[in-house]
């Protein structure tokens, strides 16, 4: 089995890393394209276009971020030999271990040549997802997993645009229909982030925590996940400016706001700001009624049964 290896890369710092994995895989039929410094949306329709181009060359491609350097030499190897007990599966997606939840997320995208992806509008959501009815996928968050270690050395900008990039996927401003379902997930990668600072108090895991309350307090929308935005940029540019105990403190306030509310909870003052024309203070308001009124349900509940 033949593979093709695409890279997407911008500034990150894992890229000799993630490269010098690539090379050094024991399987060595494969070859590589990287998609450099373009915009978030144009890199994801440029990798999927070019796969789709060159699949009668290849079995299988593989969709790498600049940011992830493989978990071990024998990946590919491991790959081949499941697609090869497994031919029917067109779509496996592969835990990574990622450094600002602590945890195995999902991931990296194995695929085999049948796949083919329509266009999307979608500029928030950017990975396509191919019919499920034509093309069979499998998520792995154990037999392959870790495929990779995702974000091990990141920069202190990679780790705002992180929380950023994140929040943006929670809050879809923008948008004109949000996707709850998606939002809750990034929404939990959100605070297990934050419980992670709390744990370790690691500097960039700070800047990850202020990324996620700019960009939902400052409203920011797709066009500000593309680490070029001015948007960006300057965002983190006033928090770079603050010394490290500044910004230690502000992420320690904030990652205990995010912990002690329920995420459900955090997630619909997030939903209903996005929806309210006065933003968060009517959302707090309404937020903290529906904890109330939720509250007194249970608890008149609870009296029922005890008479």
């Amino acid at each position: 089995m033949k593979i093709l290896v695409g890279v997407m890369y911008c500034i990150e710092n894992e890229y000799p890393r993630c490269m010098d994995s690539i090379r050094a895989q024991l399987y060595r039929n494969h070859d590589h394209f990287v998609i450099e410094k373009l915009p978030n949306k144009e890199a994801h329709d440029k990798l999927y276009k070019t796969f789709m181009e060159r699949a009668s060359d290849y079995d299988l491609f593989v969709k790498i971020d600049a940011d992830m350097v493989l978990a071990r030499n024998s990946f590919f190897g491991e790959v081949v030999d499941y697609f090869r007990a497994n031919p029917d599966v067109d779509d496996l997606q592969i835990a990574v271990s990622d450094f600002f939840t602590d945890r195995l997320t999902y991931g990296l995208h194995v695929y085999s040549s049948r796949m083919r992806w329509g266009n999307t509008d979608d500029n928030i959501f950017v990975d396509r997802r191919a019919d499920s009815v034509v093309y069979k996928r499998v998520c792995d968050p154990r037999r392959l997993a870790p495929a990779a270690f995702h974000c091990p050395d990141p920069s202190r900008y990679q780790a705002y645009h992180f929380g950023l990039h994140k929040a943006i996927k929670v809050a879809q401003y923008g948008r004109t229909r949000l996707n709850y379902n998606a939002a809750m997930n990034h929404w939990y990668n959100i605070v297990c982030m934050c419980r992670h600072y709390r744990r370790n108090l690691d500097i960039r895991l700070a800047f990850a925590v202020l990324g996620a309350y700019d960009a939902i307090t400052k409203k920011l929308t797709h066009e500000n996940i593309d680490y070029g935005s001015d948007a960006t940029v300057a965002g983190f540019e006033a928090r770079q400016a603050l010394s490290d105990a500044q910004v230690h403190a502000f992420s320690r306030l904030l990652s205990y706001l995010m912990l002690v509310v329920p995420a459900s909870l955090s997630l619909e003052l997030i939903v209903l700001a996005r929806s309210t024309p006065d933003g968060h203070a009517a959302a707090a308001k309404r937020m903290v009624s529906n904890l109330v009124d939720g509250r007194f349900r249970k608890y008149q509940k609870k009296k029922s049964k005890s008479i």
